[in-house]
């Protein structure tokens, strides 16, 4: 049961906190600006995804 409760509270963190760290990439212009031969998609990307998914884990684990 622990094991649910810290997904779910991981989760509700990840889904929460990636559009705050999505505004914060675009608004200091961290983005992946596409070359047509090396890159599949045509927008540019914010860079800055994963530091959402490492914050919900590490406060997971810290258990705060």
């Amino acid at each position: 049961m622990d094991f649910v409760f810290a997904f779910l509270f991981s989760l509700a963190i990840a889904i929460n906190i990636t559009p705050i760290i999505r505004t914060i990439a675009i608004r200091s212009r961290v983005l992946d600006v596409p070359a047509l031969p090396l890159k599949a998609h045509p927008n540019r990307t914010p860079l800055l995804g994963g530091v959402g998914i490492f914050l919900a884990y590490s406060l997971t684990v810290l258990g705060i």
